[in-house]
């Protein structure tokens, strides 16, 4: 339901990111390309599928959550610039 009312409302995923360092560096960099977003994050630490006879051997806490970001779609292409220019940059 949450990703149809944001479709419906303008918004589209430009990226997802698996730890907070990745997050926050989007973040910033669309905040400095003054670029509004939105973000989710997804927590798949619990979830059922995960629990076998192993536990959870080989699962990575750091990335049990999922961090969508998302801006309007006429933001889409400049966003998605500015990503490749910063990550060219580091």
């Amino acid at each position: 339901m949450f990703s149809l009312l944001y479709t419906l409302f303008g918004w589209t995923e430009l990226t997802t990111a698996f730890d907070l360092s990745d997050y926050d560096r989007i973040l910033r960099t669309m905040d400095g390309g003054g670029i509004p977003y939105r973000t989710r994050a997804l927590f798949d630490g619990d979830a059922p599928r995960s629990r076998s006879a192993l536990g959870s051997v080989g699962h990575q806490p750091e990335h049990q959550t999922q961090y969508q970001i998302l801006v309007k779609k006429g933001d889409l292409d400049r966003a998605r610039f500015l990503l490749r220019t910063t990550r060219a940059q580091r």
